[in-house]
């Protein structure tokens, strides 16, 4: 009698189930979604301090490394030698104004647009600041990531610089204040008197000065008292990510595995084929001397023509030539 009546209770719901096809793709979607969580928090770890705070895009895939003598673990090669990149590596990174208490899968908009550049052979990155409020078309890049997200404004800046990307970081607000205190604060040098636009009261004066997670956010954000703007925005994200790297310059994996966590979800990586050991290997040789920031031809309303030659340089292979040649470009 029971079997009877499931057997008819099954069959009058049966056309409300959905197709296999469809369950399938859901199965499918989740596991993404569970895949990218244990990424956001755990595996991208190394590559959020090592790219984004450290500043060096050295994300190196297994096709473009020599290894002489192979890797021998993560320190390099049994002689001490270190795994390079025999082709250029480019990734962008993306610093949202997403703040806490907000939803991390809430689009914002972006604050900070930077290319992190490796150029083949290694020996030093080179971090380039793209101007938010440069157009793309009719729509400034700013817009284009509010309105799309990062695949958008990967798209675009692609399209502005014809340089290749060969993935993307975001880090939010809440994200990167966790960081900063995670590691213990960041020294920054002051570079001109910043009042605080978001903190009433609040002035950054000039000098050299320890900062927590929320001043740190806070400086970073400001351009409205600055002279130059955006300008000088851009200038104190360089100076900050080069600061960080200089923070945790030769920590070991755990411990920037353990730094990153703290980040709770609020950053978004796309490693594409890359690999962690190998991305760890690379970027471990570099020193905080190495960490270059450049500043491109650019006013108030954005790139000037000249910042072809920078595009051009990146593309070509000859960044060392143009930042020797454009030494007032180097922050």
């Amino acid at each position: 009698m029971i079997e009877e009546l499931l057997r008819e209770t099954f069959t009058s719901h049966e056309t409300l189930a959905p197709a296999p096809d469809e369950v399938r793709a859901r199965i499918a979607a989740a596991a993404r979604r569970r895949q990218w969580r244990r990424m956001s928090i755990g595996g991208t770890a190394v590559a959020l301090v090592a790219l984004v705070l450290l500043g060096a895009g050295t994300l190196v895939r297994p096709d473009v490394l020599s290894r002489p003598g192979g890797l021998g673990g993560l320190g390099g090669g049994p002689d001490g030698t270190r795994p390079v990149p025999s082709t250029p590596i480019t990734f962008l990174l993306v610093g949202t104004d997403r703040r806490a208490g907000t939803d991390a899968n809430e689009l914002a908009r972006a604050d900070a647009i930077v290319l992190a550049h490796l150029p083949a052979g290694g020996g030093a990155a080179y971090l380039i600041s793209i101007p938010r409020d440069e157009l793309a078309g009719a729509e400034k890049l700013n817009g284009v990531y509010a309105r799309g997200g990062v695949a958008a404004l990967r798209a675009a800046v692609t399209a502005r610089t014809r340089i290749p990307i060969d993935g993307t970081l975001e880090l939010d607000l809440a994200g990167l204040a966790s960081i900063v205190d995670a590691v213990g604060g960041v020294d920054l040098c002051v570079d001109g008197r910043v009042v605080s636009y978001h903190r009433p009261g609040v002035v950054y004066e000039p000098g050299c000065r320890h900062f927590t997670g929320m001043e740190a956010t806070d400086y970073l954000r400001q351009r409205m008292s600055m002279p130059d703007g955006d300008l000088g925005r851009q200038r104190h994200n360089r100076q900050f990510l080069e600061a960080m790297y200089t923070k945790v310059a030769g920590a070991d994996l755990a411990t920037l595995a353990n730094i990153a966590r703290k980040a709770d979800g609020r950053l978004r990586l796309d490693l594409g084929v890359f690999k962690m050991a190998e991305l760890f290997a690379a970027v471990r040789g570099l020193s905080p001397g190495d960490v270059i920031g450049i500043e491109p031809p650019a006013t108030f309303e954005g790139l000037t023509p000249a910042a072809v030659d920078l595009w051009t340089a990146v593309t070509a292979g000859t960044l060392p030539q143009w930042v020797a040649a454009n030494p007032g470009r180097v922050s």
